[in-house]
């Protein structure tokens, strides 16, 4: 994963060529849409194309409040604003335009690494932005507990030709396998629709891959998990 520190800095371009300033929802979106829609690095005028990392992989980095650094802090509002759009696809009506109009809902959320100034300023951070994130979640407590037995294993790993996923669900689900290249680019993908709970396996022909790393992603209506994989045909 990778955290973008989305402060201490002055304007900067954003992919569509304007120009943004912190700490404004603008800002954030525009720089967080950066690795998700990927962008041209002029590398002594070449013209390189980063290519999108997935929504999972990316987060912002804030301050957990405004004593922590010279500049830069987001108010806990504009960075729910900034969450909306990106995750829901929500506009605040800014000039920034999502690369994906929907947003991204996997997208991995927030982090601080002054978590000392966040227990100096009583928590504000994680507290405002915890209770933010929840409410995010489109089902209840108790409704989370029902799946708490979701595992899934990967094997085997380096692989050659087969790859087999085991995974136990408490509950019937459909059950979507994708694997990504190291590019973040979608490779093949699997659906499963599980009408017992219980334990299953899904088998996956590697064969066609070419040598190299990849993530596979088991996600259901509720949860996902990834693992990194390598195959070495």
């Amino acid at each position: 994963m990778i955290y973008v520190q989305h402060y201490n800095t002055s304007s900067m371009y954003g992919s569509d060529g304007n120009i943004y300033y912190p700490p404004t929802a603008d800002f954030h979106v525009a720089m967080a849409d950066m690795l998700l829609g990927g962008f041209i690095v002029d590398f002594y005028g070449q013209h390189i194309f980063f290519d999108p990392l997935l929504p999972e992989q990316v987060a912002i980095g804030l301050l957990a409040c405004p004593d922590a650094a010279s500049s830069g802090y987001t108010s806990a509002d504009v960075v729910h604003e900034t969450l909306n759009y990106i995750v829901l696809g929500e506009s605040f009506g800014g000039l920034y335009q999502l690369t994906n109009p929907d947003g991204y809902p996997n997208f991995r959320g927030l982090m601080t690494w002054s978590i000392n100034w966040d227990v100096y300023s009583s928590c504000s951070f994680s507290d405002t932005h915890r209770a933010y994130l929840d409410s995010l979640v489109p089902y209840s407590t108790d409704e989370v507990f029902q799946e708490d037995y979701f595992s899934f294993t990967l094997f085997p790993n380096p692989v050659r030709d087969n790859i087999s996923i085991n995974f136990t669900l408490a509950y019937m689900n459909c059950v979507d396998v994708s694997v990504y290249n190291c590019k973040g680019q979608l490779v093949k993908s699997r659906k499963e629709n599980i009408a017992d709970p219980g334990a299953y396996t899904i088998n996956i022909s590697a064969s066609d891959l070419s040598n190299g790393i990849y993530f596979m992603k088991v996600q259901t209506d509720r949860r996902q998990k990834i693992l990194k994989f390598i195959v070495a045909n």
